[in-house]
Order: C-alpha cells, then sequence, then structure tokens
C-alpha cells in the first residue's frame, strides 16, 4: 500500500501564485490544481475553492481517493512553481509595475474548509 503525506485527517498544502505574461497563475503543489485569471485575487479564490472541492470529495468518498490530494502538477507547471519568484521578478520589471507579483503560503488539512 503507497504511503501518502496528505491524508483525510491531515497534512498541509502548499501554495503558489504569481504573474507571468500578464496572467495571474496559481499552483496547489499536492493536488495539480492550477488556476490562471488577470486578477490575483479571482487566481486566489479559485485555487482555494478548487482544492477545497477536492478535499472535500476525498473526504467524504468511501473510496480511497487520497491520490487525488497527494498529486504533483505536470511537469511544466512544477518547473514553473519552483521557480516562482524570479519569474514574478522579471515579470515586474518587463511591466515596471509595483502590484501583487508573488505569494507562497501552505495551509493545514484539517483547517482548509468548513467540513
Amino acid at each position: 500500500m503507497k504511503k501518502y503525506n496528505n491524508t483525510k485527517n491531515g497534512g498541509v498544502f502548499h501554495y503558489k501564485i504569481f504573474k507571468w505574461n500578464n496572467s495571474y497563475i496559481g499552483i496547489c503543489w499536492e493536488t495539480g490544481d492550477i488556476q490562471e485569471t488577470d486578477s490575483f485575487d479571482e487566481t486566489k479564490r479559485k485555487l482555494f475553492n478548487g482544492t477545497c472541492a477536492i478535499l472535500k470529495t476525498v473526504i467524504k468518498s468511501e473510496e480511497n481517493l487520497l491520490g487525488s490530494i497527494n498529486t504533483k502538477p505536470p511537469f511544466k507547471y512544477q518547473i514553473m512553481y519552483k521557480i516562482a519568484l524570479p519569474l514574478s521578478v522579471i515579470e515586474s520589471f518587463k511591466n515596471k509595475k509595483e502590484d501583487k507579483g508573488y505569494f507562497s503560503f501552505s495551509q493545514p488539512i484539517p483547517s482548509f474548509c468548513n467540513k
């Protein structure tokens, strides 16, 4: 049986939201969820809602869906996740604007969303 870092009762989701090519890209490392919009707040909202929906489905399911909360994003986005800070710095120089360019955070599973 495969050992998972995240379970129905515990674990952590890690996120990065960064600006690239005039869009905001949000990535959840553990679910592979990717959101892209023109707004930082909209990207964050969609990323949280998507991850919460995945977690609720895993919790409610009688089947073993733990792989859904222990899945990395596609390779292209794994690379972007790892270099998100430099990408956002490049973007800020291109646009010469002060705005939300990079946001990284973690959220424990038990307090993530109302189950």
